[in-house]
C-alpha cells in the first residue's frame, strides 16, 4: 500500500566531506524523495556552473526551472544547509557555503520512478494552492514535464485517495479541501482512530493465528536490525502487511474498503515517520502487543492496544 524505496546515501566526491549519511539518521532523516531529488539537481547545477561560495540560491528562481512550487525548494535548501554546503543568512535567503569542486553528490534510489516523482509534485501545488480546481492531463504534463502514462498512473492514485475525480469527458476535478498538508495528515489520524480500533471489535474477526504468529516474529526481527542492517523499506512491508492482514481477519467488506481508501501512498509524512528508529522500536513493540492480544483472544485489549497505538503514532509527528 505505501510507497517504498531503500535507503539513500550522500557520497563525497571530494576530499573536502568524509564519510556517508544514512537517510534513516542524522539531517537526511527529514527528506521526502522529491525534496531529495530537487536537493540533488542544486548541487549538480552548482557544480556545472561552477558556483563560488556565497552565490545565491534564489527559490524565485529554482522553483520554476524544476517545475515545483517553492515549498520543496525551501526544504530541499535547508537540507543542503543542514549538511554544510549552503546557509541561509537572515534577510538575504540561501546561499552557497562550499566550493562547487566539493560538493557531494546526493545518490538516488533506483527505485524512484517518475509517476512517485510526479505524484509529490502534485500534492505539493495542491496544498500550495496553485493548481485550478479543474485541470487536463495535457497541462499537466507540460507543467510537470512528465510523460501521459506516469502521469496517468499518478491521477489515478490520487483519485483513489480523494484528492481528485475523473470529470466526465474533459479532465479532473480536485476535491475542495482548503486545507494544508498537515490539516490533512491530521484528518487522516483521527480516521484511522475511529477505524482501526473499532475492526478489531467486529463479530466476524477471524485471525489467522500462523500469520499472526509470523507477523510477530517480522516485528522481532526489525527491531534486532536498528542497530545495524536497517532498511526502511522491510519496515513499509510489515506495516503495511499487519494492518492489511487485520482489516482483512475483520471480513467486513466496508471496513476492508475503507483501510484500501486511506492508503497513504507517496506522502511525505509516512516515509519521514519510519524514519526515525527510536519511533520504529516503539510502533514494533505496540505492533506486538496488538499481536499477542489477538492470538489470545482478547479483543477488546487488542483494540485498546490499537487505540493507544495510533495515539502514539499522532504524537510523535507533532
Amino acid at each position: 500500500m505505501h510507497f517504498i524505496r531503500k535507503n539513500t546515501l550522500v557520497r563525497s566526491e571530494a576530499a573536502g566531506y568524509s564519510g556517508k549519511m544514512n537517510s534513516s539518521a542524522g539531517p537526511d532523516t527529514k527528506i521526502s524523495e522529491l525534496q531529495r531529488e530537487i536537493a540533488a539537481k542544486i548541487l549538480d547545477m552548482a557544480r556545472q556552473q561552477s558556483l563560488a561560495i556565497g552565490a545565491p540560491l534564489r527559490e524565485s528562481v529554482l522553483a520554476p526551472q524544476f517545475a515545483v512550487s517553492r515549498t520543496p525548494v525551501r526544504r530541499a535548501l535547508d537540507f543542503l544547509c543542514e549538511i554544510g554546503v549552503a546557509k541561509h543568512v537572515p534577510q538575504q535567503g540561501y546561499c552557497l557555503d562550499r566550493e562547487a569542486a566539493t560538493l557531494p553528490t546526493l545518490e538516488l534510489s533506483p527505485s524512484d520512478q517518475p509517476m512517485r516523482r510526479v505524484y509529490n509534485q502534485i500534492v505539493d501545488a495542491y496544498f500550495e494552492g496553485e493548481l485550478a480546481d479543474r485541470v487536463t492531463e495535457a497541462e499537466m504534463m507540460r507543467r510537470f514535464d512528465v510523460d501521459r502514462q506516469p502521469l496517468h498512473e499518478a491521477l489515478t492514485r490520487l483519485s483513489k485517495e480523494g484528492f481528485l475525480r475523473a470529470s466526465p469527458g474533459y479532465g479532473w476535478l480536485f476535491a475542495p479541501l482548503q486545507k494544508t498538508r498537515e490539516d490533512d495528515d491530521q484528518d487522516m489520524d483521527r480516521f484511522r482512530l475511529i477505524l482501526e480500533p473499532a475492526m478489531l471489535l467486529e463479530p466476524g474477526f477471524v485471525a489467522n493465528l500462523d500469520e499472526i504468529a509470523d507477523m510477530r516474529r517480522q516485528q522481532e526481527a526489525i527491531i534486532g536490525k536498528l542497530g545495524h542492517n536497517f532498511d526502511v523499506a522491510e519496515v513499509f512491508e510489515a506495516n503495511d502487511r499487519l494492518h492489511t492482514a487485520l482489516a482483512k481477519y475483520c471480513r467486513n467488506r466496508f471496513f476492508i474498503n475503507a483501510m484500501d481508501f486511506h492508503d497513504p501512498s507517496g506522502r511525505v509524512t509516512e516515509y519521514l515517520h519510519y524514519q526515525d528508529r527510536t519511533r520504529i522500536r516503539t510502533a514494533c513493540e505496540e505492533h506486538i502487543a496488538i499481536l499477542d492480544a489477538i492470538a489470545s483472544g482478547e479483543m477488546q485489549r487488542a483494540s485498546t492496544l490499537m487505540y493507544g497505538h495510533i495515539v502514539s503514532s499522532m504524537r510523535s509527528r507533532d
